[in-house]
């Protein structure tokens, strides 16, 4: 759904060397679709989250490690009509 160039996509997580921390998972990326003025990010936990677009943009930070395994782009009606399934790296497992 939609074109590929609407958005650009990345995520990452960080974790530190002290004990307990917990590390955090972040989603982001560089909306050029005006059409598409909210994103939703689904986690591999189950967990959604639905953030605005800002100036371009979209970043969501959480607790924990956990992987983005989809991203829908939303237009103002709340339709969805972007869709991305990042492709895992070589050498990963989904």
């Amino acid at each position: 759904n939609g074109l590929p160039e609407d958005i650009q996509i990345g995520s990452s997580q960080s974790t530190s060397n002290q004990a307990g921390d917990a590390g955090f998972s972040q989603a982001y990326g560089l909306v050029t679709n005006p059409e598409i003025v909210k994103v939703k990010v689904n986690w591999d936990d189950g967990q959604q989250e639905e953030l605005a677009v800002s100036e371009s943009t979209f970043v969501s930070y959480r607790f924990g490690l956990f992987d983005m395994v989809s991203l829908e782009g939303l237009n103002e009606k709340g339709e969805v009509i972007y869709t991305s399934n990042p492709q895992v790296a070589p050498g990963k497992t989904p």
